[in-house]
């Protein structure tokens, strides 16, 4: 049985980055930054707004555009079971167990939802070509549509420029796109090349995803 993640496909089992597999393979860990923490502190205010728990005026206009989000991830574990997704597909011959994780879910409607704080601010075509949210889609048919909060990573900029909201409706085209590109991943996994990303059998990418830990430093 082959276990895939959207992350796993995106940082591992890219052309330029294949050696990342053999990084995953061994147990290595992706370090953790600043970048990464500020990211997650952003999301987890957002969360609390959303819930109620710790409302913020500079995000009042969220809940318009949104409608309601009722279950939430819980204060960013990785591996909450509550918002975890899992299907298994027979893909060139082999069992593939996919897996996703969201960030909130409206039960009612049921929608995906997702909340990006890191760098720039995402725009809606960047959200409609995600292989992330495509994978959402693919995982649970029932979703009918797919929700992004994106923000800048420092709040005190909120005023100027406010967090935006994006609301993109699931299509079948998703779903095969997805499917596509899990099935590229596996063809990667069956050949059996990761080299992708190596000069001379050697890492010299400074932002590798496995960073220092990579083993081909």
């Amino acid at each position: 049985m082959i276990t895939l993640s959207y992350s796993t496909i995106q940082y591992c089992l890219q052309p330029e980055n294949s050696h990342n597999w053999r990084n995953k393979q061994m147990g290595l860990q992706v370090p953790d930054n600043e970048y990464f923490r500020n990211g997650h502190r952003i999301q987890q205010l957002i969360t609390d707004h959303l819930k109620g728990v710790a409302p913020r005026k500079d995000l009042a206009h969220l809940e318009e555009k949104l409608g309601k989000f009722d279950l939430f991830e819980e204060e960013q574990k990785y591996g909450d079971p509550r918002v975890k997704l899992q299907q298994v597909f027979e893909i060139l011959g082999e069992q593939v167990r996919v897996i996703g994780f969201f960030d909130m879910k409206d039960t009612e409607k049921y929608r995906s939802g997702e909340i990006k704080a890191y760098g720039r601010m995402w725009s809606v075509g960047q959200f409609a070509s995600s292989y992330q949210r495509k994978i959402y889609g693919l995982l649970d048919p029932k979703f009918t549509e797919g929700v992004l909060i994106t923000a800048l990573p420092n709040e005190a900029e909120w005023l100027s420029l406010p967090p935006k909201v994006y609301i993109l409706p699931y299509t079948q085209k998703d779903r095969e796109d997805a499917l596509k590109w899990i099935t590229k991943a596996v063809e990667v996994i069956k050949k059996g090349d990761f080299t992708g990303g190596l000069t001379d059998g050697k890492c010299l990418n400074r932002f590798c995803n496995y960073g220092e830990n990579c083993s081909f430093k």
